[in-house]
């Protein structure tokens, strides 16, 4: 993912590592017939340095969005620990209410 350098994104996952990445759809038109999300939590790197820019930064398309690339980009990695889901007939366990969830390797 990509960020400017000194967000306050960077800043909170260089001091706290821990993170989730949240996907989800809220369909409240149809009352939540078709609502769903899926959860990632795990740990997150700022990457700032040239080697790693110019193999996994921007295309073309997108510098114009960075006025001083590619010294104000940063990217963040996300090393996935756990995805959790719900919807779509995937529901959560009833007695406690936690969705149903995996761990990966």
């Amino acid at each position: 993912m990509a960020t400017r350098r000194g967000s306050r994104k960077t800043l909170q996952i260089m001091a706290n590592p821990k993170v989730a990445l949240h996907f989800g759809f809220d369909d409240t038109a149809n009352n939540h017939a078709e609502s769903f999300y899926a959860s990632f939590t795990g740990l997150a790197s700022v990457h700032t340095d040239p080697e790693t820019i110019s193999t996994h930064g921007l295309s073309e398309k997108y510098r114009s969005n960075w006025p001083d690339y590619p010294n104000d980009l940063a990217l963040i990695r996300l090393s996935p620990k756990r995805l959790e889901v719900m919807g779509k007939g995937i529901w959560p366990n009833e007695s406690h209410w936690q969705p149903q969830g995996i761990f990966l390797p």
